[in-house]
């Protein structure tokens, strides 16, 4: 079961605070309510909670103070902002949104629009709390640990891919973000996919049409594509094209507007999920760019199994501190044992690194991804529950599966059918433990 998640809603709009606190409500969300900007600042230093949803006319504290108290603060950082207010409230902030603040809630919004925002600002501070306290436990085997926050997101930083669809309007989007990011054009969906083969691109705007399905599909299309799973899919379409808002997320988009559409807005949405994606990138990175022999398996290049249990030792306590969910999957991978019963540990650690590449590849940015022994992976998932988990570990599963490995001396192709075990962190649990019983569940799966 999910965790409870805490919001702070601070705002001084007795309706902006009663409409937000109903939708959180209804989500199952705890909300911290607060009218004062001072007192606002002072709970979220003291409670950390998961999000701040802030407004933007307090009477004894401006917004951007308290915004940049909280970004320049080592201890709440992490802590994603999003204001909200109505279009006037708003206008001026939107276009250092990107910057500053992690988003923008423009009233009044649908309970959909509100889900959609909770979701990216929760992704966010998964994200941004792993890197802190990834940094963290570098530091203890005395490397750098690349804390803080991925070079600055600029206006002149996105490169964005803008898909026309029948029927769409690709010129008023290519308008608002004229001169303000690197905008390349493809006509169909088709092409889209293929450009996407490239990794440079760091968002997709779609102009789409009033066919409903065609957008939809290309959001099944994208996120069905592994290396695309994450990639921000933005969708603008006319205000016929959907009756219910909700449908477009809960099929992948990341972002769904109608036109007409404010420039600004469409930029700083725009920019807040690419400033993500840079620190998705950043993250993993992080891992794959430089081997460092303290943390680094010798022949995968992932992390080794003794930052994994250092690692996963300061997961646990902060799981249990915060109440935070955590999961753990180990990979035993039954092809390797017998490559290396059959043929030797040479052939064997080339399988294991091929598929050790390919599992780094898949999971999120976040997420941990270490050798365990010496024909396993162990991926840790922080502040994920189980069901949010299995999405990783099936996309994983399928990938792996369906992959034919190709090693030199050996005529044909290898395949690789991994044993999954999951478990998820318990009030009591020790990083040992937890291991362990995922490795049990592997084991359980291979023997059945």
């Amino acid at each position: 079961m999910s965790r409870i998640v805490r919001v702070l809603v601070a705002d001084a709009n007795l309706e902006h605070l009663s409409q937000i606190s109903d939708g959180l409500r209804n989500r199952g969300f705890v909300n911290l309510l607060e009218m004062s900007g001072q007192l606002a600042l002072s709970r979220a230093k003291a409670e950390r909670p998961d999000i701040l949803i802030l407004g933007t006319n307090f009477p004894d504290l401006g917004t951007d103070r308290i915004v940049a108290e909280l970004k320049n603060d080592p201890e709440t950082w992490h802590i994603p902002i999003l204001l909200v207010g109505d279009e006037a409230d708003t206008k001026d902030l939107a276009g250092n949104l990107a910057l500053q603040a992690d988003g923008h809630i423009v009233t009044p919004f649908s309970e959909a629009e509100l889900s959609a925002r909770l979701a990216v600002a929760l992704r966010l501070k998964t994200m941004m709390s792993e890197l802190q306290n990834r940094a963290v436990t570098m530091a203890q085997f005395g490397v750098d640990g690349h804390d803080g926050w991925p070079d600055p997101v600029t206006e002149a930083t996105a490169k964005v891919l803008l898909v026309g669809m029948e029927g769409g309007d690709p010129e008023t989007i290519q308008a608002a973000l004229r001169d303000r990011a690197d905008v390349e054009t493809v006509d169909n969906p088709a092409d889209a996919l293929h450009r996407l083969a490239s990794p440079e691109i760091e968002a997709v705007v779609v102009a789409g049409g009033n066919d409903a399905q065609d957008l939809l599909d290309f959001c099944g299309d994208i996120r069905s594509t592994p290396t695309l799973f994450h990639l921000p899919l933005l969708l603008v379409f006319p205000p016929t094209t959907f009756a219910d808002l909700s449908v477009p997320y809960r099929e992948g988009a990341s972002e769904a507007m109608k036109l007409p559409f404010r420039p600004e807005d469409l930029r700083a949405r725009l920019f807040m999920y690419v400033k993500n994606e840079h620190l998705r990138r950043r993250m993993l990175d992080a891992y794959r760019g430089s081997v460092h022999r303290a943390i680094n398996d010798d022949v995968t290049g992932l992390f080794n199994e003794k930052f994994l249990d250092k690692h996963l030792e300061l997961l646990v306590e902060d799981a249990f501190r915060w109440d935070k969910n955590l999961s753990v999957t180990v990979i035993d991978l039954p092809a390797v044992r017998h490559m290396r019963r059959k043929h030797g540990s040479e052939l064997a650690d080339r399988l294991l690194k091929q598929v050790g590449g390919v599992i780094s590849r898949l999971v999120r940015g976040e997420d941990l991804c270490a050798r365990l022994g010496d024909d396993s992976f162990c991926v840790v998932l922080p502040e994920s529950a189980l069901e949010g988990a299995s999405v990783t570990v099936q996309r994983i599963t399928g990938v792996v599966s369906f992959t034919d490995f190709a090693l030199p001396d050996l005529n044909e192709p290898v395949a690789v059918q991994p044993r999954i075990g999951n478990t998820t962190f318990k009030p009591g649990d020790t990083a040992a433990g937890l291991v362990g019983r995922a490795q049990a569940a592997a084991l359980a799966a291979e023997a059945a």
